[in-house]
């Protein structure tokens, strides 16, 4: 146990959460059959995995650690959703521009 509280598998936990949501991400991302760039693919892996990994560490702060697998199950979830929410982000912030033109 450290200092504040987070033990080693905790943290190896949330290292481990930020590729699994990357891929969630990329799951997403082929869904959505856009083409596949290297930055669509990169914006789409961080995007994912840095909200998943967000989400995840907010959940431990909060609540601890000690129902992990729902952590991993919200943040995959997170992760899935992440790429959706900016999708509809830029399509409203792309529909804004168009109309004001």
């Amino acid at each position: 146990m450290r200092e504040d509280g987070v033990d080693k598998n905790t943290l190896w936990t949330l290292l481990a959460i930020l590729p699994v949501c990357s891929f969630a991400g990329l799951a997403a991302l082929l869904r959505t059959e856009q083409p596949i760039t290297r930055r669509a693919v990169l914006a789409a892996a961080l995007n994912s995995g840095l909200f998943g990994l967000a989400v995840a560490a907010a959940m431990v702060h909060r609540f601890g650690a000690e129902s992990i697998y729902l952590i991993i199950s919200v943040s995959v979830l997170s992760g899935l959703g992440g790429n959706a929410a900016l999708d509809f982000a830029i399509e409203g912030v792309k529909a804004y521009v168009r109309k004001h033109e």
